[in-house]
């Protein structure tokens, strides 16, 4: 498939599957508040408390939620349409995927800020050459490390191409949230820009709806990137040569 065609499937998964993942998507963003309110409560800022392990502890276990969530996002979209679906038995799943599933995660991305430290070049080509792993683990049941060495293996003769999809996406996240947080300033001015509490309010709410549409479409593009270059390799494997993008 050309990478358009890519992208466009991956839309259509994301809008055929965002009724059944919103659900789980809203559930991590809630999680994932849970730090800043600690840090509300005991500051009046939101910002980290000094040395409070309850802070660290609820930042990995919003880290863990984030994992496991995209996880059980990517079971629900790739029954969706199928006769086989089931929230129960994907949610079953992925618990039990749980602990791997956290794992790769926490490995993709201290090799990803480790590469980042080295000139910032190696961090950019491990963030594109492990965003495989995820799907790999998920949809072909390997291990953290097979599917990280999988994912490489997947991405080679396809590193542009992989990263210039990502790329794509990455940008329409950016108009999505420049949209929306317009929308916020507009509607502001109408009830009243000098009410901060409004303010802060609908941002709030903005982003916990951003953050929560965001996930399962991140989800459904690596799925269908995944599928893809999966393909691909069969083909290449098959055929003895790589295949043209």
């Amino acid at each position: 498939m050309l990478s358009g065609e890519v992208l466009d499937l991956g839309l259509r998964l994301f809008m055929a599957s965002i009724v059944k993942c919103l659900p789980v998507a809203l559930a991590v963003q809630l999680v994932g508040q849970l730090a800043s309110i600690q840090g509300f409560l005991l500051t009046g800022r939101g910002a980290r408390p000094a040395a409070d392990p309850l802070w660290w502890s609820l930042m990995l276990v919003a880290f863990a939620a984030a994992a496991i969530g995209l996880a059980l996002i990517m079971r629900l979209q790739t029954a969706t349409g199928t006769a086989e679906f089931s929230f129960a038995a994907a949610a079953r799943a992925t618990l039990r995927q749980a602990s791997p599933v956290v794992a790769i995660a926490i490995a993709v991305v201290l090799a990803v800020a480790a590469g980042l430290a080295l000139l910032v070049l190696p961090g950019v080509y491990l963030m594109v050459a492990l965003s495989m792993a995820m799907p790999s683990l998920v949809n072909e049941g390997l291990a953290p490390l097979p599917a990280m060495r999988r994912s490489f293996s997947l991405i080679r003769g396809h590193w542009w191409r992989t990263a210039s999809m990502l790329l794509v996406a990455l940008v329409a996240v950016i108009v999505v949230y420049f949209v929306l947080w317009t929308v916020v300033l507009l509607v502001a001015q109408l009830f009243g820009a000098a009410d901060l509490a409004l303010v802060s309010a609908l941002t709030a709410v903005v982003l916990a709806i951003v953050g929560a549409t965001l996930l399962p479409l991140f989800a459904a593009l690596l799925l269908v990137m995944h599928a893809d270059l999966v393909l691909r390799s069969a083909l290449a494997g098959h055929e003895g040569k790589p295949v043209a993008a």
